[in-house]
């Protein structure tokens, strides 16, 4: 949260409490209160997810904020009906509307249309011009592929193993990269969409006392730097 409150600030500026809610996934009164006292321990916990993710999350899955082919509506700001209000306050009722439509809508998340509605342009929030925050998302990334490959190599015999697979040419004509990038981007986004879905599926709400556990899987691209475009 220090962090989030030093460097992510706009025009040199201290990062006000709202943006630090969005990029940490905590509440304003909490970012209040560590802002008097922060913890030693200031490392995000594993399955860290921020509210802004949160709020796609939800526009993509949430019954009342999807279409009849399960696609996210275009939402007004306000209004009785659905809305981006109704969005982020059941999500993260802490933080005010404008200020998390501000922040998906940097990021490229989100789209203003000409008639004033919002349309989600993506599922994942990825904040621009934050690299600390970038770089704290991609260490996770790293951590996840690291514990899986220890996992396959330390385990008994007897249990499975996790799904680690690689496809890799040595020869590949440096001039296809382009297209290959186009390609991955395609069909690696599509095949996360349908694992996203499955994951969200078989979901349980936290309130519930069923046993819950974090699952999911990682698409990356692999690429030497000769021939890097």
């Amino acid at each position: 949260m220090q962090v989030a409150t030093s460097d992510f600030g706009i025009k040199g500026r201290p990062t006000n409490a709202s943006r630090v809610a969005i990029l940490t996934g905590l509440d304003r009164r909490d970012v209040r209160r560590l802002r008097l006292a922060l913890s030693k321990d200031a490392s995000p916990a594993i399955g860290y997810m921020s509210k802004a993710s949160q709020v796609l999350d939800a526009w993509h899955h949430d019954p009342e904020f999807i279409d009849a082919e399960r696609k996210p509506r275009i939402l007004p700001l306000e209004g009785d009906g659905p809305s981006v209000a109704k969005l982020v306050r059941r999500v993260a009722p802490g933080l005010p509307p404008g200020a998390m439509v501000k922040e998906l809508k940097s990021a490229g998340a989100i789209a203003q249309l000409p008639d004033g509605n919002l349309q989600a342009l993506q599922r994942s929030y990825i904040p621009r011009h934050v690299p600390e925050e970038q770089a704290r998302l991609w260490g996770s990334v790293l951590r996840d592929l690291a514990t899986t490959v220890g996992y396959n190599i330390t385990r008994e015999s007897r249990k499975p193993a996790l799904f680690e697979r690689r496809a890799i040419n040595l020869r590949v004509d440096a001039d296809a990269l382009p297209e290959f990038r186009a390609f991955l981007e395609r069909e690696g986004q599509q095949f996360l969409e349908r694992i996203d879905d499955w994951l969200s599926a078989h979901a349980h709400n936290a309130a519930t006392d069923r046993k819950t556990m974090r699952l999911g899987a990682g698409v990356y691209q692999i690429q030497d730097r000769p021939g890097e475009k």
